[in-house]
């Protein structure tokens, strides 16, 4: 990142901090008139709720401009072989702060709705068959945030089927605990055992991660796995038709890692750079695939360099046994 590009990630998280600590400073002063608002005027109580919506706009919208820079920050370092974990991953910027950032505008949409008024009903004193019918209604990504309503709202949802944002599917406790240390204190992210989530079927929201010990449980997945992920990650063995299946599942995905694993014969090549080459130039959004199988033959790397280089306006670069396919990389 040259000093330019660092000055406006420092500017960013400068400026999406200030709006938190601005919160931070108007939350206990907002948590106060609410027990009055029964006595506020009309207008008064408009422009509470106007100040509300405007300051959780501000963060959301700044919020946004911090993770596009740290998508092509991760798309650059991916590109050139560079850890990025430092910069992504920071406790005070980076996707740390974005997560903060996301909480806090939801807290403050939500103190937004109190405000506004309007009667409420708990959802376990609702008739069992309105539960029901009401679960069958709502949309498969809303059903996300609702299976944490209370128990009898998971138990309902939980009958649909399974649904997730960002979902890692493991294969042992092992690296169950290794998800769990980094990713199990926010909701936002779902840690299955590969049991669990092959029994029905499963809406992914953002991101899918499966890790699993068979093809045949990949042949499973490939059956029961739809959403709007963007972002998939693939650990084996699994074959490239899983891989090229599961890329072309959502029409978001823009970032794809087909770690070790994956099982491609010669004779298949041709089959497998043609089904890249396809999604490359009609996925709206493609943005990498990354192809971390050192093990693939030495005929590989330059035919599927020929090929994709020759059919898309992606560039293919080798490093350390892996393949990266990319667009060239723009100045942040």
């Amino acid at each position: 990142m040259d000093c330019i590009d660092y000055q406006k990630y420092i500017y960013i998280t400068y400026h999406l901090k200030s709006l938190l600590r601005e919160w931070k400073q108007l939350k206990p002063s907002f948590a106060s008139k609410f027990a009055t608002v029964h006595r506020m005027s009309p207008q008064s109580k408009y422009l509470l709720i106007l100040s509300l919506w405007q300051l959780s706009n501000r963060i959301r919208g700044t919020n946004v401009e911090l993770i596009s820079f740290l998508q092509q920050l991760h798309d650059i370092c991916k590109t050139h072989q560079l850890d990025s974990y430092k910069l992504l991953y920071n406790p005070d910027m980076g996707v740390p702060l974005y997560d903060v950032a996301c909480d806090i505008a939801d807290d403050i949409s939500f103190l937004q709705r109190k405000f506004e008024g309007g009667q409420t009903v708990p959802f376990k004193d609702l008739p069992y068959g309105f539960q029901t019918r009401l679960v069958n209604l709502i949309p498969p990504c809303d059903l996300i945030n609702f299976k944490l309503a209370g128990k009898a709202a998971a138990k309902h949802v939980e009958k649909r089927g399974q649904f997730s944002a960002f979902l890692f599917v493991v294969r042992d406790s092992v690296h169950y605990q290794e998800i769990k240390t980094v990713y199990g204190r926010k909701p936002i992210y779902s840690i299955s055992s590969d049991n669990c989530f092959l029994k029905s079927r499963c809406f992914v929201e953002t991101g899918l991660c499966i890790n699993m010990d068979s093809t045949e449980k990949f042949d499973r997945a490939v059956e029961i796995v739809y959403g709007t992920y963007s972002c998939l990650d693939l650990l084996g063995p699994y074959t490239w038709k899983h891989a090229v299946h599961l890329m072309n599942v959502s029409k978001e995905v823009k970032n794809v890692c087909m770690g070790y694993g994956m099982l491609l014969e010669e004779d298949d090549f041709d089959a497998f750079f043609e089904a890249v080459v396809q999604w490359l130039n009609h996925q709206e959004g493609a943005r990498m695939i990354d192809i971390q199988c050192p093990y693939l033959t030495v005929a590989f790397n330059p035919q599927f360099k020929e090929y994709v280089e020759n059919g898309t306006t992606f560039k293919v670069k080798f490093s350390n046994g892996y393949t990266v396919i990319c667009k060239s990389p723009q100045k942040l």
